[in-house]
């Protein structure tokens, strides 16, 4: 009698179907669904200011917006002011992280996961223990360290190798913006060679080049430049002593006399300026240097130049320097980076100088005053140069090839996306 009254109490309940059903009218619930999905490259800077690694990348994104594999910048602080030149259709990921941030990692695991990313490109050294940690949590995504050099010329510190080392970057693959960086991270990381890979950066030979007579004109009248004066130039930002703005005031301190007709240009901002203004006047040259602060038509200030310097202690590959070359204008360099490689391509080894060493830029200076046809023969092979080696299509193609090659092999790949919840 009881078994039967249980048989048709469960005869009396009503299908299983039926109980779902009524619960998720009682209450919603979120459903996720596998879908699929281009390939997504997740691009981590800690913010799109400006400089020449942001200028690059900025028109990196442009170029690739619309293709099939979809690009995303995640900046770790605020957004940045060049965002506004960026292509409508890349997206931006500002995360805002506090900084000296602990949990900045998870924040961007979260940001890897809500774009689908499954390759992060994480730009320059200060974003490298974050990216690391977040594909960890992410899982599905892949680490691309970016090195664009140091912020010292003591290059990769202890501290950051051991930590670097913790994290597993020697295993990982790194996408270096020259060769003398490829070694350094060999030498100093243990990183596998095969895994480094070699990027230059490029310029956009139609943008700068060689400016033609009136062009040149204009640019010497808006910068108050006098017939007969000659212009020595340096674009590089002026938040630390490493672009070397210092040494260039004191090296030109040394010719001013010599070379009475000589002005200075320094392009760019930041909190040293005040600093280097105050250092000008003390060395009695203030007169004879202008500071322009940020220049966002760069390529004016090249037109009106009859000499670059760049007395960086440290670089990746000079953005600037790459540009100034571009525009046929003759240069000195410090020997770092691949400085060497360029300048020995252009059999001008002696615009090279020892970082830091005063007397002996000031030397090379002089030497570039005084010699009118290697300035001339310079200003040629310098743009040869950068259309055979250095100029972006070859850039882009070859981070393209890169992308391709380290991306999943099945294009399409599944990621969850979070549905509206049901209510019926």
């Amino acid at each position: 009698m009881q078994r039967a009254a249980r048989r048709s109490d469960r005869a009396r309940q009503p299908p299983i179907t039926q109980v779902y059903a009524a619960r998720r009218r009682e209450r919603p619930i979120t459903l996720r669904m596998q879908t699929l999905t281009d390939p997504v490259v997740m691009h981590v800077i800690y913010a799109l200011e400006h400089g020449g690694t942001e200028r690059f990348l900025c028109r990196l994104l442009n170029r690739f917006a619309g293709d099939p594999v979809r690009h995303v910048l995640c900046t770790l602080r605020s957004a940045g002011a060049r965002t506004t030149d960026l292509d409508p259709r890349v997206q931006v990921v500002p995360l805002n992280l506090a900084p000296r941030d602990r949990w900045g990692f998870v924040k961007l695991a979260r940001a890897i996961r809500s774009t689908g990313a499954s390759l992060v490109h994480a730009r320059n050294i200060n974003t490298w223990t974050d990216a690391l940690l977040a594909c960890r949590l992410a899982r599905n995504a892949m680490p691309l360290l970016g090195f664009h050099g140091t912020q010292s010329p003591a290059g990769i510190t202890a501290t950051q190798r051991r930590r670097f080392r913790l994290l597993g970057a020697g295993n990982a693959d790194i996408a270096s913006v020259s060769f003398a960086g490829r070694q350094l991270l060999i030498d100093r990381l243990g990183c596998t060679p095969q895994r480094v890979h070699v990027l230059p950066n490029g310029v956009d030979l139609a943008r700068f080049q060689p400016a033609d007579a009136n062009v040149r004109r204009t640019a010497r009248e808006r910068l108050q430049l006098r017939d007969g004066d000659f212009a020595i130039g340096n674009v590089g930002n002026m938040f630390s002593a490493v672009k070397g703005h210092a040494i260039l005031l004191d090296a030109f301190t040394r010719i001013a006399n010599a070379w009475p007709t000589a002005r200075l240009l320094l392009a760019g901002f930041g909190p040293m300026q005040v600093q280097l203004g105050k250092q000008a006047e003390r060395l009695g040259i203030a007169h004879r240097v202008q500071f322009l602060g940020a220049t966002e038509n760069v390529e004016s200030l090249y037109a009106a130049l009859d000499l670059y310097v760049c007395p960086s202690l440290s670089e990746g590959m000079s953005n600037a320097l790459l540009e100034a070359l571009a525009c046929g204008i003759p240069s000195v360099a410090t020997n770092i980076a691949d400085h060497g490689r360029i300048f020995g391509a252009m059999n001008a080894a002696s615009g090279l100088v020892p970082p830091g060493d005063v007397p002996a830029l000031a030397d090379a200076l002089s030497r570039m005053l005084a010699d009118a046809p290697e300035r001339a023969r310079l200003g040629v092979d310098s743009r040869r140069l950068v259309e055979t080696d250095y100029n972006i299509t070859d850039a882009f193609a070859r981070y393209q090839r890169l992308y391709q090659t380290l991306l999943p092999a099945n294009a399409n790949t599944a990621t969850e996306i979070e549905q509206p919840a049901c209510t019926t």
